[in-house]
């Protein structure tokens, strides 16, 4: 409490003036009861505030009403002896009847002491709080209204989860269809991307079979005569000495060629794919501008038409034919057979 004023106010105990404030919450139903409660309670704590010392004169506690707890504070100024603290709160109480009557809440302010009751706590629990417990009568036994009430709740529980279950059904079975479906749209996608990878392929591959136009013209000493192993219908083929020492036969197709760029690197991979040991391996291409190069391993034992129009080594041709010959029909009549080859007297042709 705090008080101020320009007279003497130590050791009296005034009651007025006074103000009172309430809450509109009425205690109608128990209204004894409560009554009842709260008039033992206030009584215990006035007397408890009223033993105080000078240093404090206040005193809370809590009182059970029927189904309902009170809880409440009384003090006043510490100047005050016991006897008037008791008077000064007992006047205080002694307005509830006609300010505070049926009331779940209320304070009397006065000017030497003070009141409050509610029925949430709204202090600080301690040692010498007072608690007066007033038995509540028997709970009446429940009546056909609680039957009512529990048999609602039980039938709206009953109509939640039957809605939970049919929406977690309804989920799980679309689920299910999108799935079987999924499934049975796989096989026709494979193919698409089992050519996307075959594509992904493909221009790797050609990427790698590409080389440099600066990297053949220096490997051939800028096409020189000197490295030309021939003349053909497409294009001259020269030889060519890569960075690291591999020889390599450079065909140079014809400028007047019409093939676009990309028959021809379609061409390239189709010629790159063409394995014989009678073929001479496409070791790649070069494309910029009009300059259209293929590289080839190099064949050092010439071409073919010197087998055909030399007269010596064309008797060897004819011989690797005749052993051929022998051997296929010694075959046939089921008689040992000797590993003959015309391998020493064939070379690759040279492109």
């Amino acid at each position: 409490m705090f008080r101020y004023t320009n007279r003497t106010i130590l050791g009296v105990a005034e009651t007025s003036p006074s103000f009172y404030m309430w809450n509109l919450d009425n205690a109608t139903s128990i209204k004894d009861a409560f009554s009842q409660a709260l008039a033992s309670l206030l009584n215990n704590l006035t007397n408890n505030a009223s033993s105080g010392t000078s240093l404090g004169k206040f005193s809370t506690g809590s009182a059970l009403s029927p189904f309902q707890a009170i809880y409440a504070l009384v003090q006043c100024t510490p100047d005050l002896t016991k006897n008037e603290c008791s008077y000064c709160s007992s006047q205080a109480s002694g307005e509830i009847p006609q300010f505070l009557d049926t009331k779940r809440r209320g304070r009397i302010h006065m000017p030497s002491c003070y009141f409050r009751f509610e029925i949430e706590r709204f202090y600080d629990l301690t040692a010498v709080d007072t608690g007066t417990i007033i038995p509540s009568p028997p709970s009446p036994p429940p009546s056909n209204d609680t039957t009512t009430i529990v048999n609602k709740h039980n039938s709206s529980r009953t109509t939640i989860i039957v809605s939970i279950s049919a929406v977690a059904f309804a989920v799980l079975f679309i689920s299910s269809c999108m799935f079987i479906i999924s499934r049975m749209r796989k096989p026709k996608l494979k193919p698409q991307k089992h050519e996307l990878t075959e594509a992904e392929d493909e221009i790797t591959t050609i990427k790698s079979l590409q080389y440099d136009f600066n990297t053949i013209r220096a490997a051939t000493d800028h096409f020189s005569y000197a490295n030309k192993l021939g003349q053909g219908g497409f294009g001259a083929v020269y030889k060519g000495t890569l960075a690291g020492g591999k020889l390599i036969a450079v065909k140079r197709l014809s400028l007047d060629s019409r093939q676009g760029d990309l028959e021809f690197k379609n061409e390239v991979l189709l010629m790159a794919n063409l394995q014989h040991r009678n073929l001479v391996r496409l070791q790649g291409f070069c494309l910029e501008g009009n300059e259209r190069l293929l590289t080839y391993e190099f064949v050092p034992n010439g071409s073919l038409d010197k087998f055909l129009f030399d007269p010596v080594k064309h008797a060897c041709f004819e011989l690797g034919n005749t052993i051929q010959y022998h051997r296929r029909s010694c075959s046939r009549n089921s008689l040992p057979s000797s590993r003959f080859s015309t391998q020493n007297y064939l070379s690759r042709s040279q492109i």
